[in-house]
């Protein structure tokens, strides 16, 4: 059971039987094995949030398995399965974009895990279909870069984002713009308007060569050139509005609008995204719900069911409209979709939308959603960028 050395952090079963080569079990049952150990003190066991068990071991135990592993010829191998199986984990549930409670499980989970696969240069890992040979290590950093964001790791994307560049080869152009892009996006989500913008900005120029020929790329959607210059430059469109500049929003608009025909997924839903919170940022509230509306429409066609997000939006332009009483009435209805789609950034900004909807009648009921809120985001580490 040395295997159980190239997992940092503990694993669950079905990790440990991606690793484990049967040889080792030589006919057992992996789980009793496993107890067995547990009950000679070798293994420790702890019950993950959803009631499996999750196996591990002591630090000195775990550099002990890892030099046997070494000193047998059988670390190379193990380490393989183990990139393998955490790449082809975190990369399902975003490639399907975008179950948030999924890919926030995965992240934080088994963060330990995760950060293991980029400190051993991500060996071995294959990905039949998109690459001929083995996925770069810069692109399985930018899929682990963009999976910690969406699961507010925000550290853990900034750093893995800076180690995919380091070690991206110059000519790989899709690889450094992909890592790139989840550099504006951090800028984005930690209130950096004006940074995320040159970022994206600087992503767009990088990827207009490639954008100028047919799509030809088998590449996934996280490094693939359409989507990354896609998700750049509705990012730039969104800080754009932010920062009230509107002529260069329309600009970005544009250029998205260009690229319909390319994308699919998430990426098809942004100029519509985009469009409403340009009307939204202007002002012009009847437009905003109306292009909310159609692109709902759009997410649901493709697949994406953020329904609480989608009913937070409309509680908002109620309050923006002066219909305080219809966006209390619409965010209570939909709390558990909200609940259920377990991003805290919908779930905190819910709240306080709700507490700005009771505000007019219950002003010591919305100091204390507000504050419980703040004291979260600060907990969280999740930075108000309202």
């Amino acid at each position: 059971m040395d295997c159980l050395g190239v997992f940092v952090g503990g694993a669950r079963l079905e990790a440990i039987e991606a690793v484990v080569p049967a040889v080792d079990l030589a006919g057992a049952d992996l789980a009793d094995v496993l107890f067995d150990l547990v009950d000679a003190s070798l293994v420790t066991v702890v019950d993950s949030e959803d009631g499996e068990p999750r196996f591990g071991l002591l630090e000195t135990v775990r550099r002990f398995a890892l030099d046997q592993l070494e000193s047998t010829g059988r670390r190379a191998g193990a380490e393989t399965a183990h990139a393998q199986y955490f790449y082809d984990l975190a990369g399902e549930p975003i490639a399907h974009f975008h179950d948030v409670a999924r890919v926030r499980l995965v992240f934080v989970r088994d963060l330990a895990n995760l950060d293991a696969v980029l400190n051993r240069g991500a060996p071995g890992v294959r990905h039949p279909g998109a690459y001929e040979g083995l996925v770069p290590a810069a692109h399985v950093a930018a899929l682990l870069a963009l999976g910690a964001a969406f699961a507010v790791q925000f550290a853990a994307a900034d750093v893995w984002a800076h180690r995919g560049l380091d070690v991206a080869g110059v000519e790989d152009g899709e690889g450094r713009a992909a890592l790139t892009r989840q550099l504006g996006r951090l800028a984005y989500f930690n209130g950096h308007n004006e940074e995320a913008l040159r970022v994206c900005s600087e992503v767009w120029g990088q990827l207009e060569q490639v954008l100028a020929r047919p799509v030809s790329s088998t590449l996934p959607s996280w490094v693939r050139a359409d989507d990354v210059a896609a998700g750049a430059a509705n990012r730039a469109g969104w800080v754009s509005s932010d920062l009230e500049r509107f002529e260069l929003a329309e600009q970005w608009l544009e250029r998205l609008r260009g690229l319909e025909g390319r994308l699919t997924g998430i990426s098809a839903t942004y100029s519509s995204g985009l469009a409403y919170a340009i009307a939204d940022r202007r002002g012009h509230l009847d437009q905003a719900r109306q292009l909310l509306e159609e692109n709902q429409w759009i997410r649901m066609s493709q697949g994406l069911t953020d329904i609480g997000l989608y009913q937070n939006d409309l509680a908002d332009l109620d309050l923006l409209q002066g219909r305080c009483a219809a966006a209390q009435r619409r965010l209570a209805e939909h709390a558990e979709a909200v609940i259920e789609e377990g991003d805290p950034r919908v779930t905190l900004t819910a709240c306080e939308t709700m507490a700005a909807a009771m505000g007019p009648k219950h002003p010591l009921l919305c100091a204390r959603v507000s504050g419980c809120a703040s004291i979260t985001r600060l907990v969280e580490g999740i930075p108000n960028i309202e």
